[in-house]
């Protein structure tokens, strides 16, 4: 739920905004709510990173040329955001068990 509340969040803050006032808002509320502050943050971070959009990442403007001339087009940018994102989530949701198994899920 946490990774789904961060993506949408992103589109509506660019990256630094969204990472920074997450970061700030969710970690010290962990605790409250039965996380360990670790796990949000670093959910946070790795969360914020992924881009469902291709205005929304940086890496995309990035790309463009001084002409103005993009190395892929917007579609193929929007489809590896999509995947980004969706490994992201994948990523982070195999990540669960091996969390609890370590124990450091809760607080």
């Amino acid at each position: 739920m946490l990774t789904g509340f961060v993506c949408a969040c992103r589109l509506l803050m660019p990256w630094i905004p969204a990472t920074l006032l997450l970061s700030l808002a969710l970690v010290p509320a962990a605790p409250r709510l039965g996380l360990n502050a670790w796990v949000v943050g670093f959910v946070v971070l790795v969360a914020a990173n992924a881009w469902l959009h291709p205005s929304l990442s940086d890496y995309c403007r990035v790309t463009r040329d001084a002409a103005g001339e993009e190395l892929f087009g917007q579609r193929q940018a929007l489809v590896a955001g999509i995947v980004i994102t969706v490994c992201t989530a994948i990523g982070l949701a195999v990540a669960i068990p091996y969390w609890e198994m370590l124990g450091i899920l809760k607080p």
